[in-house]
C-alpha cells in the first residue's frame, strides 16, 4: 500500500528541481501539492 509521503516522495526524486526549490524556499508544501493535483 502507497502512502502519502512516499508517493510525494517518489514525485519529488523524479524531479529535482522540487527539492533544490523546496529547500531554498522558493516554493512551499502548499504550492507543491498545487502542481500535484493535475497528476
Amino acid at each position: 500500500m502507497k502512502t502519502i509521503s512516499s508517493v510525494v516522495e517518489q514525485y519529488i526524486k523524479s524531479k529535482p528541481f522540487l527539492l533544490s526549490s523546496l529547500s531554498q524556499e522558493i516554493i512551499n508544501l502548499t504550492s507543491l501539492a498545487r502542481i500535484m493535483i493535475p497528476e
